[in-house]
C-alpha cells in the first residue's frame, strides 16, 4: 500500500470528528512535515473535496470518514477517470453522454465534469483535445497519440511498485520472496538453464501460485495417475530437473508439498522456453484455447490501444491460460492475497485484466474469478515492465572454461550488478564455438587479452575479468557499458541529423541580416522544401514574442510553439556578414521544425542541444564549420562531451 492509500486509510480510521497533525501523519507514514504537506496537495489535485484542511491538521469530511469501506475514495477517483478515458477511446466518433456516466459511475453529474475537466488537461501533454458539445465529450487527435497516453497510463502504474515484488511477497505470505528468488537462480544455474529477465519473473508468479495451494493444502486438480503420467514425458529433461530441485528445496526448508499437477505447470514452462516448437509442449495446448487467445490478444490490442503482438508474451500467457483453463474446469480456486493491493495500486492494468478475462470467459465457457483476474493483471504488468527495460538491455555472451560452475557465478554475479542493462544470451568455453556475433553487445571473458582472437578485439566490446568476479571487474564493466551506450547514442545522432540537416536546410550566406529577415528567410527555405505550412512563418514570430530565442552565447534557436510540421528539420545559417538578431549580434542559426509523431526522438536531441549551445565556445566552434558534414561532425562532437547519452 502506498504512503497516500495509508494516509487516507489512517484518516478514516480517526471518523469525521478529530482532525490529524501533519505531525502525527509524518510520525506513522516515517516522512517529514513537509512530505505530508505533498502527499495532501496530490490528493486535493485528484479531488478537491476529498480531505479537509484547518491550521490544527486534516481530516476526511462526514460522508467519507464515516463510511465503512476498504478502498479509498482517492483509487476510485483514479479507476472512474481512467474507464471515462477508455470509454473516450472506444467512442471517438460518438462520443460519450454525460449524464449517462453520471448513472453508470454513481455520481452527480458535477463530479463527472469535474473529472472530464482533469482529463482535458493532462490530454494537452498528448495534443489531444476532449471536444463538448452540449452533454456529449469527444476525443479528438492523432490515434499514436492516443495510443502513447494509454501506454504512459499503464506504465506509470507499472513503476510505482519495486517491479511487482512487495505483491508479490504478499502472495508468498510468510515466505520470504527473496529466499524463494534464490532457490530458483540456483536451480537454474545448476542445471545451466539461463534465461531472460521477463521469463524469470514469469516463472516466480506461478511459483508463487502453486506455493500458496502448497500452503493452503487444495487438493490435485487432475487424477493422480494421468497427472504422473503427463510429468513423466518429461523425466529426463532439464526443465524438470530444475522444477524437481527447487520443489525439494521448499520441502525441505518450509515443509511444502508442490502438487502434482502444479509441478507439471512449472515443467511445461520450462520446457516450453527450451523447445517452444516441440510436439510435447504443443500437445499440452489446447488448439481451441490457443485460438480463443489470439481473438482475445487482438480485442485488447484494439481497445486498448496497446501492442500485444510480442510472441515470448503470448508464448507465457498461453501457458498461464492453459492453466487457468485447467483449475477451472476443476472448480479450483487460485487465492490472491494481494487482490486488495493489484486492485488499487494498478486500476489500469486491473480493467485490462478484467476485459480480457470477460473474453476468455466467454469464449472457454468458463468462469474466472477476481483472484484468477489480478494473476493476470501481474501478468501484463510484468510483460509492460520488461518492455521497458529490454530497450535498454545489451545483449552480453561469456567465454570462459566451465569449471567449478564458473560460468554460472559469472552469471549471478552480473544479475546482482547489472540486472537491468545486462543480458547473458549464451555461454561459450572457448572462442572458437562462437559462431555469430551480429547480436552482441558485450563480450566478457576471463582469458587474458592475449589469448582473445583479433576479429573479437576489433569487433566487439571485449572486458576481461578474473574467474570470481571482483569489485574492480564490475567497475571495468560498468565503464564499458557506459562507452556503448555513448557509442550507440553517437550512431543516433549521426544517422538522425544526415537525416535532419539535408543540403537544402544548410545555409552558407554573405550578407547582413536582421532577425525579421532571418525569420522570412528560413520561412521560405522550410516552406520551398515542404517541412512546414504556409503560417509557420506567424508561429515562429508568436514565439519570438513571448521571449527571444537568440543566447548571450551568440546563437538564435527560432522555433514554433507547436510540434506540427510536415518533417522534422534542422536548418543551418551562417553568414559572413552580420547577424542582428534583435539587436544582439549572432554567429550561428539553428531553427527547428518538428513533426509530432517525431517528438520522442527530438526530445532525444533538443534538450541537449539548448544545453551545450549555452556555451559560447560550443558555438564559436560549430560557427567554424567549413561544410554541412562538418558541421554534423561537430555537433555530434559537442553533444556527447563528457560522456553524455540519451536512451
Amino acid at each position: 500500500m502506498s504512503n497516500i492509500d495509508s494516509l487516507i486509510k489512517y484518516l478514516r480510521k480517526q471518523g469525521s470528528e478529530k482532525f490529524v497533525s501533519a505531525k502525527e501523519l509524518a510520525k506513522l507514514l516515517g516522512v517529514t512535515d513537509r512530505t505530508v504537506r505533498l502527499y495532501i496537495k496530490k490528493i486535493k489535485e485528484e479531488n478537491i473535496f476529498l480531505i479537509e484542511s484547518t491550521r490544527t491538521g486534516y481530516r476526511l469530511p462526514k460522508r467519507l470518514g464515516d463510511q465503512d469501506t476498504s478502498d479509498s475514495e482517492y483509487v476510485s477517483v483514479g479507476q472512474r477517470r481512467f474507464q471515462i478515458l477508455r470509454k473516450l477511446l472506444k467512442f471517438t466518433r460518438k462520443g460519450i453522454d454525460l449524464f449517462e456516466l453520471s448513472d453508470v459511475f454513481y455520481v452527480s453529474d458535477a463530479t463527472i465534469r469535474s473529472d472530464l475537466a482533469w482529463l482535458s488537461n493532462r490530454a494537452k501533454k498528448y495534443e489531444l483535445k476532449i471536444i463538448q458539445k452540449g452533454a456529449c465529450y469527444t476525443l479528438v487527435g492523432e490515434e499514436r497519440k492516443k495510443r502513447d497516453w494509454m501506454v504512459d497510463l499503464i506504465k506509470e502504474q507499472s513503476s510505482q511498485g519495486a517491479s511487482f515484488k512487495d505483491d508479490i511477497q504478499k502472495f508468498l505470505g510468510y515466505l520470504n520472496l527473496k529466499k524463494v528468488i534464490e532457490i530458483s537462480q540456483l536451480a537454474f544455474e545448476r542445471n545451466a538453464f539461463y534465461t531472460n529477465t521477463y521469463f524469470f519473473q514469469n516463472f516466480i508468479l506461478h511459483l508463487a501460485l502453486a506455493i500458496d495451494r502448497a500452503k493452503v493444502g487444495d487438493k490435485d486438480s487432475f487424477e493422480r495417475e494421468g497427472c504422473l503420467a503427463a510429468v513423466t514425458a518429461y523425466w529426463q529433461t532439464k526443465a524438470k530437473k530444475v522444477v524437481d530441485l527447487i520443489c525439494n528445496e521448499l520441502n525441505s526448508l518450509f515443509g511444502l508439498n508442490i502438487q502434482v499437477q502444479d509441478r507439471l505447470e512449472l515443467i511445461v514452462l520450462c520446457y516450453g522456453e527450451i523447445n517452444q516448437d516441440s510436439k510435447l509442449v504443443k500437445s499440452y495446448i489446447n488448439k481451441e484455447l490457443e485460438q480463443t487467445l489470439d481473438q482475445v490478444l487482438a480485442e485488447i490490442s484494439q481497445v486498448y490501444l496497446l501492442d500485444f503482438s510480442d510472441q515470448q508474451f503470448r508464448q507465457k500467457l498461453l501457458y498461464h491460460v492453459q492453466n487457468l483453463y485447467n483449475r477451472a474446469q476443476d472448480h479450483l480456486i487460485s487465492r490472491n492475497f494481494s487482490l486488495l493491493d493489484i486492485k488499487v495500486k494498478y486500476p489500469v492494468l486491473f480493467d485490462i485484466a478484467v476485459y480480457m478475462s470477460a473474453l476468455l470467459a466467454g469464449g472457454l465457457e468458463i468462469e474466472i474469478d477476481e483472484n484468477e483476474i489480478a494473476f493476470l493483471a501481474l501478468h501484463v504488468g510484468t510483460f509492460i515492465q520488461h518492455q521497458t527495460e529490454e530497450e535498454k538491455q545489451l545483449q552480453a555472451i561469456i567465454v570462459t572454461p566451465d569449471y567449478l560452475h564458473i560460468g554460472s557465478i559469472m552469471v549471478a554475479k552480473l544479475r546482482d550488478s547489472f540486472d537491468t542493462e545486462i543480458r547473458v544470451i549464451q555461454l561459450y568455453e572457448d572462442f572458437s564455438e562462437v559462431l555469430a556475433l551480429e547480436s552482441v553487445d558485450l563480450v566478457l571473458t576471463t582469458f587474458g587479452i592475449e589469448s582473445i582472437p583479433n576479429a573479437f578485439l576489433e569487433v566487439q566490446s571485449v572486458v576481461s575479468v578474473k574467474e570470481f568476479m571482483t569489485s574492480t571487474d564490475i567497475k571495468k564493466i560498468r565503464l564499458k557499458t557506459e562507452q556503448i551506450y555513448q557509442k550507440r547514442y553517437r550512431m543516433f545522432l549521426q544517422r538522425t541529423l544526415l537525416q535532419w540537416i539535408p543540403e537544402e536546410l544548410y545555409l552558407q550566406l554573405s550578407l547582413d541580416l536582421k532577425r525579421e529577415e532571418l525569420i522570412q528567410k528560413i520561412s521560405h527555405v522550410y516552406v520551398d522544401n515542404g517541412y512546414v505550412e504556409a503560417h509557420f512563418k506567424r508561429e515562429l514570430e508568436e514565439r519570438e514574442k513571448l521571449s527571444s530565442t537568440a543566447f548571450p552565447s551568440k546563437v538564435a534557436i527560432p522555433h514554433a510553439i507547436r510540434y506540427d510540421a510536415l518533417q522534422t528539420g534542422l536548418l543551418v545559417l551562417k553568414s559572413s556578414g552580420i547577424l542582428d538578431w534583435d539587436e544582439k549580434e549572432v554567429q550561428l542559426v539553428v531553427a527547428l521544425a518538428a513533426k509530432k509523431s517525431d517528438t520522442s526522438v527530438f526530445n532525444r536531441i533538443f534538450p541537449r542541444m539548448m544545453e551545450v549551445m549555452a556555451e559560447s565556445y560550443h558555438v564559436t566552434y560549430l560557427s567554424r564549420s567549413e561544410n554541412r558534414l562538418d558541421f554534423i561532425e561537430k555537433l555530434v562532437e559537442i553533444l556527447t562531451t563528457d560522456g553524455y547519452y540519451s536512451l
